[in-house]
């Protein structure tokens, strides 16, 4: 028996190890956030404790008194395979002599300062030992006072030797203070989160979609780093570029995580959910005009179009004396008066007058005679609420018309206002304002045709959009027009509503039409084209402008290199702010991390040409179609200009952000027809969501376009401007 128990004390003293082991592993199962947080405060404490090899450090020798340039040398231990590695020469500044140490140098044993000195009395106060890169001083890692030197004199220079004891204590604290350890400690952190959320908020999400959504948060924090920590910026009482970039990334995230978490709420929920996106949408629409206004609203066609502006205050022509409008001097250097009677050169523009006549009786601008006075501030602020009402629009048709997904809203919201040229050009005094709304009203109209809503209301959204925009910009008027006519033609045609146009409401719209034919038809009387040219009205000072080059000077390109110069230029043009050339964006491409959101808003939509298969989505691509049949026009108007003139420039894409909220549209269309569950490929079918693929897909898209559009465009390159300088 004595044996019996001997052998079981032996057997549980044996087995006690393992027996401690399970219950230490059913305890971490059971409590897996806290061992994982114990683990990582572990690492934490060794990191601050372990030293790590210092890197970009600077010493800085403080006397007291000024010293000269080149005059004071560090010396350090002999490195035996090269000993002048050991010796540093500083630059001096004031009474302070600096050198960036070799690291060879950072375990050095022996250090003394030398400095060539005819004035005995130059004494040391401190040497620090800084933390500096990009410019700029971090912290200061380690400080040596003067009590910690020997001084000695010899020839001429005096000699600082530092103590072997304070030497040691003092490359202990530099290597405390290591920048490695802040990459450790945001690795960690990185870490640490990416296993919790994943263990506690993010269990049921798939391992494949989990991975790719923390690598898109990886990068969003590396890029906030490098932004706060690695990017040599502004002063901190300077435009608070940095706080605006990390605030709108913070907010697109939680919209996007709001947004995501709402599929599961209720009906009311879901449409709260969508109106939110939105009002963001209008708020920051709304902030880069304020910036803009304050700090950059400016083009090179701007004093153009406010030279006309004026004219029509003092001649109020509903079919102007085109080759009477001039550029007038004070509006390229605007004070808030122009004199009619003082001009510099014939005014290029040609534009149909109604934004023109518009503005012209806008508060903010008066005259007396042919002296014109204005307020260059509250016309910017009226023709951007021009335009602002047309984004209003877009919000409103994207609101009724979308599925209740609130994701889809948010996506959709900022493809809108996302491209850069939009709210930039709004910002100023331009006539696309008013065209981007006025097109905005004819989709309108052409949603309620397409929804065989054959009213009153229907065929005047249609008649108004069509005729205001064809008095406002041509390039405009010929995309409703085409547009128009492809969707009006097909529903004739293949949806037999050819007793739409029979319709009383329809007949009485067409007395609005007569407006836009009267005013071409009268330029076509007197000038012989629909918009009267510059080289016509003005041949010798178009000769002599920008838009001739004489034929030795002109660029000598095949067609297929002048194919690829144009698209490639549109497309640029597309995905950064025209005229900012103080914006420097050597390495921009169209499908860069940079700009691939933006481009995929313009580019995209052609694929709904050929895989609709809603009715809806079909009449999506028949305005996407009507879109690019002008841009390709402008192609082939760009490339005889091109050989006949030598002009080569013409490639303006932001003539086709009127037709923003048709693009927009067709994208929503396709991540419908092929990441929507069962029975949601319709536009507007109420909403059983979308599969996670779409979810993820429409999350990245719309961090992208935040990213892709305002901060890499212009908050980005703010210290590049000189604004932001004063």
């Amino acid at each position: 028996m004595v044996w019996m128990r001997e052998k079981n004390v032996t057997e549980n003293a044996e087995n006690m190890p393992m027996k401690f082991v399970k219950k230490a592993s059913t305890y971490v199962s059971a409590h897996c956030c806290l061992a994982v947080t114990i683990v990582f405060t572990i690492l934490l404490v060794a990191v601050a404790i372990l030293p790590l090899s210092p890197i970009n450090i600077n010493y800085e020798a403080k006397f007291n008194r000024n010293i000269n340039k080149e005059s004071v040398t560090f010396v350090f231990d002999t490195y035996d395979p090269k000993p002048s590695l050991g010796r540093q020469s500083a630059i001096g500044e004031g009474n302070t002599a600096l050198i960036r140490v070799d690291p060879v140098n950072y375990s050095s044993s022996t250090l003394t300062i030398g400095i060539k000195a005819k004035n005995s009395n130059v004494r040391l106060i401190s040497v620090n030992a800084v933390v500096h890169s990009d410019g700029r001083d971090w912290c200061t890692a380690a400080s040596l006072p003067a009590e910690a030197f020997h001084i000695q004199s010899r020839n001429g220079t005096i000699f600082f030797r530092a103590e072997s004891q304070a030497l040691s204590h003092f490359n202990w604290q530099i290597r405390q203070k290591s920048a490695l350890k802040v990459g450790i400690v945001a690795v960690l952190a990185m870490l640490y989160l990416l296993i919790i959320s994943r263990m506690t908020v993010f269990s049921r999400v798939r391992r494949g979609y989990f991975a790719a959504s923390s690598v898109v948060t990886a990068g969003i924090l590396m890029f906030l780093f490098y932004l706060w920590f690695g990017r040599t910026g502004l002063a901190a009482s300077k435009f608070p570029y940095r706080t605006i970039i990390s605030g709108l990334l913070v907010v697109v995230v939680l919209l996007v995580v709001l947004n995501n978490r709402a599929r599961n709420f209720s009906a009311s929920k879901r449409n709260l959910t969508c109106i939110v996106d939105y009002i963001f949408a209008a708020v920051f629409t709304v902030g880069q005009f304020v910036v803009y206004l304050k700090y950059y609203s400016h083009s090179n066609d701007e004093m153009a179009h406010l030279s006309y502006v004026a004219y029509e205050r003092v001649h109020n022509q509903l079919v102007p004396k085109f080759e009477d409008i001039r550029i007038y001097r004070d509006a390229v250097n605007p004070t808030g008066h122009i004199s009619l009677n003082d001009s510099v050169q014939f005014n290029q523009l040609g534009h149909p007058p109604l934004y023109y006549l518009i503005m012209s009786h806008m508060p903010g601008i008066t005259n007396t005679g042919a002296e014109v006075t204005y307020h260059l501030g509250v016309l910017r602020c009226e023709s951007f609420a021009l335009g602002f009402v047309g984004i209003l629009l877009c919000f409103y048709l994207g609101y009724t018309r979308i599925a209740r997904i609130p994701l889809l809203h948010l996506l959709y919201a900022l493809m809108i206002v996302s491209p850069p040229n939009l709210i930039f050009v709004m910002s100023g005094l331009n006539n696309d304002t008013l065209a981007f709304t006025c097109v905005t009203i004819l989709v309108f109209g052409c949603i309620r045709f397409i929804e065989r809503r054959y009213t009153l209301c229907t065929f005047l959204l249609i008649a108004i959009g069509a005729a205001s925009t064809l008095l406002t910009k041509l390039t405009a008027g010929m995309i409703v027009g085409c547009i128009a006519l492809l969707i009006v033609g097909y529903g004739l045609l293949r949806e037999h509503a050819r007793k739409a146009i029979l319709r009383k409401e329809f007949a009485c719209s067409l007395p609005i039409y007569i407006l836009p034919i009267a005013y071409y038809a009268t330029l076509i009387m007197r000038y012989g084209t629909v918009q009267p040219s510059y080289q016509k009205l003005a041949l010798g000072e178009y000769l002599s402008g920008p838009f001739y080059t004489p034929i030795t000077k002109r660029l000598d390109m095949s067609l297929s290199q002048y194919l690829v110069y144009y698209w490639t230029n549109f497309v640029h043009s597309w995905c950064a702010i025209p005229y900012a050339s103080d914006i420097q964006r050597p390495t921009l491409t169209a499908f860069g991390l940079d700009s691939i959101a933006v481009t995929c808003v313009l580019l995209l939509p052609l694929v709904i040409i050929v895989c609709a298969k809603a009715r809806l989505s079909k009449y999506i691509a028949l305005g996407v179609a009507g879109t690019w049949i002008v841009m390709l026009y402008q192609f082939w108007s760009a490339l005889k200009g091109f050989y006949r003139n030598g002009y080569a420039g013409a490639f303006q894409s932001r003539y086709y952000l009127c037709a923003i909220s048709i693009f927009a549209f067709a994208i929503i269309a396709l991540i419908l027809q092929y990441f929507a569950k069962p029975a949601d490929n319709d536009l507007c079918r109420d909403d059983r969501g979308l599969t996670g693929l779409g979810n993820w897909l429409c999350s990245v898209f719309a961090i992208m376009l935040i990213i892709d559009g305002y901060i890499s465009s212009f908050l980005y390159h703010a210290p590049e401007l000189a604004v932001f300088a004063g």
